[in-house]
C-alpha cells in the first residue's frame, strides 16, 4: 500500500498520534472507512470520474490551498462508499462520496514560507513558549478540512514539535515538543512511570523512552508533560510546573470505535449522579487525593463532569460496560499545570 495513497484517510490519524488533544477525540471516521489500495482492486482514472465531480474536487482543495495552484492527479484508492484522489506534486489529498460527488476529506501540503506571516509568527511563538532555549524548524505543513474540522498543522523535522490551529479564527487548539526522558526532570518521569505501572496493575510495562511537553487551550492545559508506554496502552499527564499528576488515561479499555457509535450507545446516561459518584470516588481518591464527597455530576454522553464550588473539577469518561477509562482534574481557576 503505497504511503500517500491512504493520507487523505491517515491525517487524522497522524493528529492523534503527534498531537495529544486528540486521542480518544478524533475517532475513526475515517480510520473504518477500509480503504483499499490500488493494488488490491482496479481503480478508475480520473478522467473517467463525471466532470462536475471532478470540478468540485478541485474547487474544494482550491478553497484552503492559501492561492497555490492545485493540480489533481490519480485515484489512489477506495472504499465501498469514497474514491481517495492524490493531487500532482504531493501536494495532498481528497475523499469524495461516490454517489453523491460530495467531498468528505481534503487535505492540502505547504511549505513553511507558503503560508501567511501571521501564521508562521503564531506557531514559533507558541513553540517558543514551550520552551524559549530550544531552536524549531518547520519542516512540514497542512491543512485538513472536513466535517468536524478545518484544521493547520505544523511539524518540525521528525516531528519532534508540532503545533495545531483552528484554520478559520488562526487560534492554537494545542503544541507539543517531544524530549528523551533523560531530558526531562527526574522526579517527573517517576511519577509517570509509577501510575503507568499502577495503570496496567504490572511492573513490566515500560516508558516510552520519549515524551512531551504539551499545552492545550481546548483541554484547559497550561503545560504539561504527556508520558505514555511502549504498547500505547496508558498515558499520563504530570503538571509542568506542579509536577503533580493531572490526568491519567487506559485506552485499552475503550470499547467504542466512532462518536456515532458513542453518542448512540450513551444516549442514555449510564449511571446516576449518586451512582456516577460511587464509581469514580475510588479513582479520583486514588490518583488525586481528592474526595467527591459533596460534589456535583453533569453528563455528555460517555463523558462524567465533577464539580464543586471552591474545589477542582474533575472529568472522567467510561466505557460501554460502565469503566471509567480515563480521569483528568482541573484547577477551579486557571489551567491545569
Amino acid at each position: 500500500m503505497k504511503k500517500q495513497a491512504l493520507l487523505a484517510v491517515c491525517t487524522l490519524t497522524l493528529l492523534v498520534q503527534t498531537v495529544p488533544s486528540f486521542s480518544g477525540v478524533i475517532s475513526s471516521v475515517y480510520a473504518a472507512e477500509n480503504v483499499l489500495p490500488a493494488t488490491q482492486m482496479k481503480l478508475p482514472s480520473l478522467t473517467e470520474l463525471d466532470k462536475n465531480v471532478i470540478e468540485t474536487m478541485k474547487k474544494a482543495m482550491q478553497s484552503i490551498a492559501e492561492g497555490v495552484e492545485i493540480e489533481l492527479d490519480e485515484i489512489v484508492g477506495q472504499n465501498p462508499s469514497s474514491w481517495v484522489v492524490k493531487a500532482k506534486d504531493n501536494r495532498g489529498n481528497i475523499l469524495v462520496d461516490k454517489k453523491t460527488g460530495e467531498v468528505k476529506h481534503v487535505n492540502v501540503r505547504f511549505s513553511f514560507e507558503e503560508v501567511k506571516p501571521s501564521l508562521q509568527e503564531s506557531v514559533m511563538r507558541t513553540l517558543k513558549g514551550l520552551d524559549e532555549k530550544r531552536t524549531f524548524k518547520i519542516t512540514s505543513v497542512e491543512r485538513t478540512k472536513w466535517e468536524k474540522e478545518d484544521v493547520w498543522l505544523f511539524r518540525s523535522d521528525n516531528d519532534s514539535a508540532s503545533v495545531l490551529l483552528d484554520a478559520l479564527t488562526e487560534q492554537v487548539i494545542s503544541a507539543g515538543a517531544s524530549y528523551k526522558t533523560e531530558q526531562i526532570d527526574p522526579s517527573k518521569v517517576k511519577i509517570a512511570e509509577k501510575a503507568i505501572k499502577e495503570l496496567a496493575k504490572t511492573q513490566s510495562v515500560q516508558l516510552l523512552p520519549t515524551a512531551r511537553i504539551y499545552t492545550s487551550s481546548k483541554e484547559s492545559i497550561d503545560k504539561v508533560w504527556s508520558f505514555g508506554d511502549r504498547q500505547h496502552g496508558y498515558s499520563v499527564y504530570v503538571g509542568a510546573k506542579t509536577g503533580k499528576l493531572v490526568s491519567v488515561s487506559s485506552s485499552k479499555e475503550v470499547d467504542y470505535v466512532s462518536d456515532e457509535e458513542r453518542q448512540k450507545v450513551f444516549a442514555k446516561p449510564f449511571y446516576t449522579k449518586e451512582k456516577a459518584i460511587l464509581a469514580a470516588s475510588p479513582m479520583v481518591k486514588k490518583w488525586f487525593q481528592l474526595d467527591l464527597k459533596g460534589y456535583d455530576v453533569s453528563v455528555h454522553d460517555n463523558e462524567y463532569t465533577f464539580t464543586k464550588k471552591g474545589m477542582p473539577t474533575i472529568k472522567a469518561s467510561i466505557n460501554k460496560k460502565g469503566t471509567f477509562w480515563t480521569f483528568s482534574i482541573k484547577p477551579e481557576k486557571g489551567l491545569m499545570n
